[in-house]
């Protein structure tokens, strides 16, 4: 003989989540940061003796213009 007792079954309780408010869509924002950590894009890149700036000029290390 069982000694399980198949004659109370649970019931499933109800959630009550009220939300409040309107979705205020925080992460769909453009990304503010740390202010002035994107100020490094702006410097130029060392390629062994060579300095390659964002704006496609290549310099030598001093700043010079390089003669082609």
């Amino acid at each position: 003989m069982s000694r399980i007792n198949h004659t109370r079954r649970p019931a499933a309780q109800p959630i009550h989540a009220v939300k409040s408010g309107h979705y205020q869509g925080a992460e769909l924002r453009p990304f503010q940061g740390r202010p002035g950590a994107n100020q490094a894009n702006a410097l130029p890149s060392r390629v062994g003796r060579r300095l390659h700036h964002p704006d496609g000029r290549v310099t030598g290390l001093q700043g010079q213009p390089l003669e082609e």
